[in-house]
């Protein structure tokens, strides 16, 4: 009796052990906190990436307009990526929108008119940062407008900086420029912040060498606003197919790639190869096959008529070619 209850206590004190081991390795390192796959439709979101170097962006209530292309409806996550000196901004119409910007960088210093992102009466943002971003504006404008009656509310996600600029013009041996934000009467924003543990620090434009040349803007011309902000908590897009990855919508991190296309039936002469899922091109059709032969000779014998049946689609093809001297 004694030994059964010795080893009772033994069996008892080691699964205790083994729960207390168990309980300081999840306190110590923790799991990734990635959004469930499998949950329902309401956390998995739609989102379309577009390349700031294509073309400029215009975002409606309802849909977007890309570059000179048609509208094109859509209600999802915006990731804004890519490099462009052109006159390629970011103008948010109207609506209630999420927008990524990861590694985006609009630099307009050369240019006039032009500002890298406006956010127009009646719209709210959620602007998301992710990575080193830029927003330089032309002469004498600011990187971001916000128009009366509009909302903005920025945040960042992991670690990295957002530097804006309204780069001076000179007037009458003065130099002017604009706030680096210029926020309406009316408007509202509101700049990302830190968690105890976290970082982000804002640099305005006194914090620059040159104080004689700054003091002569009518605001702050320069913001970079650097931050290191842990982000495991990831909310997640739809499920990964073909022509998408599936990503953070938070802050744009590719958690799982697209997939490969799913090949139809084998291009033949006359169709191409297609994915079954989207539709691509995976491979173009094929030239007919089969030999050419002279059916007669034209005008005084200058050209010969040539008929040709494809041994693959069985189509006749004609055609007439000079004859070489």
């Amino acid at each position: 009796m004694i030994k059964k209850f010795r080893q009772f206590c033994i069996f008892d004190t080691v699964r205790w052990i083994a729960l207390f081991i168990v309980a300081a390795f999840v306190i110590l390192f923790p799991v990734r906190g990635y959004a469930n796959p499998e949950a329902d439709d309401e956390t998995e979101q739609e989102y379309v990436e577009l390349d700031i170097s294509k073309g400029k962006v215009l975002i409606t209530e309802d849909g977007y307009c890309y570059g000179d292309n048609a509208s094109v409806p859509f209600t999802g996550v915006y990731l804004i990526t890519g490099r462009s000196n052109e006159a390629y901004g970011i103008e948010v119409a109207g609506g209630k929108h999420t927008l990524v910007f990861n590694d985006l960088v609009i630099d307009q210093r050369t240019l006039h008119d032009c500002f890298p992102l406006i956010i127009d009466k009646d719209a709210t943002v959620d602007l998301n940062f992710h990575g080193d971003n830029v927003l330089y504006a032309g002469s004498g404008n600011s990187g971001i407008l916000v128009n009366s009656g509009a909302v903005l509310d920025m945040d960042a996600y992991g670690s990295g900086t957002i530097s804006m600029l309204s780069y001076p013009v000179m007037k009458d041996d003065h130099v002017y420029g604009e706030r680096a934000v210029a926020v309406a009467d009316g408007a509202s924003i509101s700049y990302p912040t830190a968690a105890d543990c976290d970082l982000v620090e804002m640099y305005a434009g006194m914090d620059r060498k040159d104080f004689g040349r700054i003091l002569t803007y009518s605001g702050q011309p320069f913001l970079r606003i650097e931050f290191s902000v842990e982000h495991t908590d990831h909310k997640l897009s739809a499920e990964p197919d073909c022509t998408h990855d599936q990503i953070c919508t938070l802050c744009g991190e590719v958690i799982r790639e697209k997939k490969s296309h799913t090949p139809g039936a084998a291009a033949t002469c006359t169709q191409p190869q297609v994915c079954t899922v989207c539709g691509a091109v995976i491979r173009e059709k094929l030239d007919h096959r089969g030999v050419w032969k002279v059916v007669e000779y034209v005008d005084y014998g200058l050209y010969r008529r040539e008929t040709m049946t494809c041994s693959i689609c069985g189509e006749t093809l004609s055609r007439t070619v000079a004859v070489e001297k």
